[in-house]
């Protein structure tokens, strides 16, 4: 950008202030290191004609920033992050439809070690995990465990050819439309799991996915006597 100057060709006093405010600006800067060159190096673009560059070089630098926060926000959600038990209750007051159309009735499951786990059909680390849900609800169901497999986003018709791909023995429901179940557990991000024990407490609640060891780690849990504690 070009300095506009005064008709006796020095800089007005706007101008003045503002070349003086940019000076102090970068010397509050200059000593933060960048991951992406000196852009915060104390330099004037108005004295130097370097607008333009700095200019540049300020939106690579932020540009890089956003990338790594939404890079970061997208491993965490396939990684996964966990939480402890007792930042809210489960709650069962919620009736829902089977892909084959069949009324289920949360409340019918209280009462026995169970894993809700929040999901949809296009979700990449939801499809992962599903054949260790398989296996662990044939492991574990001597013991009562089940998955209630709650998908968020699909309707009946694309559930049940998906449901026979991947061999899901246990309960397949349509969460689409239910926006204040989805809100109550949370399951703003998929996949979404919660880890609730035969007297109702929950042990854990996580979002993203994991490995088959990882999450029959968290069944063996729930199969505990619930005085071993919650959320670790």
């Amino acid at each position: 950008m070009a300095t506009r100057l005064s008709p006796a060709g020095d800089w007005t006093g706007t101008e003045q202030r503002s070349c003086l405010a940019r000076h102090q600006a970068k010397r509050l800067l200059a000593p933060i290191p960048s991951l992406f060159g000196d852009t915060a190096a104390v330099t004037c673009g108005r004295c130097s004609g370097r607008d333009k560059v700095e200019d540049m070089n300020v939106t690579k630098w932020w540009v890089a920033r956003w990338a790594i926060a939404l890079g970061l926000a997208a491993t965490l959600t396939v990684w996964g992050m966990g939480y402890g038990a007792r930042d809210r209750d489960p709650n069962f007051a919620f009736t829902l439809h089977d892909m084959n159309g069949v009324e289920v009735n949360l409340a019918d499951y209280q009462g026995r070690p169970l894993l809700i786990n929040f999901w949809a059909t296009w979700c990449t680390p939801c499809r992962h995990e599903i054949p260790a849900f398989v296996e662990l609800v044939e492991k574990y169901k001597a013991q009562n465990f089940t998955v209630l497999g709650i998908s968020v986003d699909d309707k009946p018709e694309d559930l049940i050819p998906f449901a026979a791909e991947f061999k899901m023995n246990y309960p397949v429901l349509v969460g689409l439309g239910h926006d204040d179940l989805q809100e109550h557990y949370g399951a703003y991000s998929l996949p979404v799991s919660w880890f609730i024990r035969a007297d109702g407490t929950v042990d854990y609640k996580h979002t993203g996915t994991q490995s088959k060891d990882w999450f029959e780690g968290r069944v063996k849990r729930l199969l505990e006597p619930a005085s071993s504690g919650t959320g670790q």
